[in-house]
């Protein structure tokens, strides 16, 4: 028999505070829509699974580390048996980086969050109650690579595709929209959650809070289903954008056109698959989780001197740096060497694990969409998801062809410090985890 519990809690930050967008300092003047945590508990045959997803950018790896041993001995679950994934919208508070030399994390509103999520945990786990879950398999492209490759072997995040120098897109994006429903036992809807792949970046730069994308389509849900809790994961975003870099210039769009577009074409496909649900009241649910070395990059001394150069123009006023991310990379290389200089690898922790035929997968990080694409092919289950910037949020795992183009995703800084085969290695050990679960039974 599967149980499951739920939970919603609003998790705004006051106005008047920083806002995460790297590059920017505005602060928050107003609220456009509430961002949100939503929790999901499962559990089967004395398995459980804690499932919570925040509309925010991402959590720093030494507070998820703290958070998840608060959530741990506060609901009274396993500690590697939750999953904390965030949206990575752009208009949340500033609690990543920092991104900006200017631009501390906000250590308030994370004690904040700490006690709401502890709050959504509890809830969920002590409301378990038998349901119904179906799981499934469906397509909405919302989300489209960002990095524009040019003649000079160089590659450019939002390059100018019309340029005479450009060669096209450097890779592939990954459409799959995987679906999870969770039914009462009066069969009305308890919950949503659903996977699937691009940055929530429409409102970047603004002076509001907003969970973007994400957020609308949660609501157009609610507008069906009621105030259900809906989870979104998204996947391996590190080069996808929301919108088609080959048409951005012949077809522009607004921030509130993506948005609705993108939130429609998410809600149209989750009714879709729900229509066709076959629901189950037994499910096999398993977990692994598993201690991974990712190996550092080394950082070059001429880039070291850059970084050291534009941060000393910074620091006395001169701030004609071209391209609005030149301070915030600036600054992340020398947190870098400040950081990681005389360590060669760090630990990561990576998770496999599968409900009924749903399998899934996680990365603390912002991973490019070919290794999702690879764990999927590889996979022995029907349906796979890929669960990016969930449990911490480390940066980018670019390719190697990312490493080699460079650009804001694949140059070295912090947000892009591991070893160029650390993706496909964390591959192989997703496969390998896979594999296992799907013997165990």
């Amino acid at each position: 028999m599967v149980k499951a519990g739920t939970a919603t809690q609003i998790i705004n930050n006051e106005i008047g505070t920083d806002i995460q967008a790297a590059g920017y300092m505005h602060k928050v003047q107003r609220i456009r829509d509430d961002l949100e945590a939503n929790a999901l508990w499962i559990e089967s045959e004395k398995t459980g699974m804690l499932f919570i997803t925040c509309d925010l950018i991402g959590l720093e790896i030494d507070f998820t580390e703290s958070l998840l041993t608060s959530i741990a001995e506060s609901a009274a679950i396993p500690r590697d048996n939750i999953l904390i994934g965030c949206s990575h919208t752009h208009s949340g508070p500033s609690i990543v980086g920092p991104t900006h030399p200017d631009k501390p994390i906000d250590e308030v509103y994370l004690e904040r969050l700490r006690a709401w999520l502890c709050a959504v945990a509890n809830e969920a786990v002590s409301s378990a109650e038998p349901v119904q879950i179906a799981w499934a398999k469906g397509h909405a492209e919302i989300g489209y690579n960002r990095r524009i490759c040019l003649a000079d072997g160089s590659h450019i995040m939002h390059g100018d595709p019309a340029r005479p120098d450009a060669t096209g897109l450097e890779g592939p994006n990954d459409p799959q929209h995987t679906t999870l429903f969770v039914r009462a036992p009066d069969g009305k809807l308890k919950a949503v959650m659903y996977n699937n792949t691009a940055h929530p970046v429409n409102f970047y730069g603004a002076d509001f809070l907003s969970a973007d994308f994400p957020g609308l389509a949660r609501q157009h849900l609610r507008e069906v289903f009621g105030k259900i809790p809906v989870l979104f994961f998204n996947g391996t975003i590190g080069d996808i954008a929301i919108y088609d870099e080959l048409w951005k210039r012949r077809t522009p769009e607004t921030a509130d056109q993506r948005v609705a577009r993108t939130a429609h074409l998410l809600t149209g496909e989750t009714l879709r698959l729900l229509q066709h649900a076959d629901f189950v009241d037994e499910a096999f649910v398993m977990h692994r989780a598993t201690h991974f070395r990712a190996d550092l990059r080394s950082l070059p001394e001429e880039r070291l001197q850059w970084a050291q150069r534009v941060m000393t123009q910074y620091r006395n006023g001169n701030r004609d740096e071209p391209g609005r991310l030149a301070f915030p990379t600036a600054y992340m290389t020398l947190l870098l060497h400040e950081r990681f200089g005389n360590k060669t690898s760090e630990t990561i922790d990576l998770h496999a694990g599968r409900i009924g035929e749903l399998a899934f997968v996680s990365v603390p990080c912002e991973i490019f969409c070919h290794f999702g694409l690879q764990v999927k092919r590889r996979s022995p289950f029907p349906i796979t998801a890929v669960f990016g910037v969930t449990n911490g949020e480390m940066g980018y795992c670019p390719t190697i062809e990312g490493t080699i183009g460079g650009s804001w995703e694949g140059t070295v800084s912090l947000t892009s410090r591991w070893d160029i085969t650390t993706g496909y290695r964390i591959v192989d050990e997703w496969s390998r985890m896979l594999q296992q679960i799907a013997a165990a039974r």
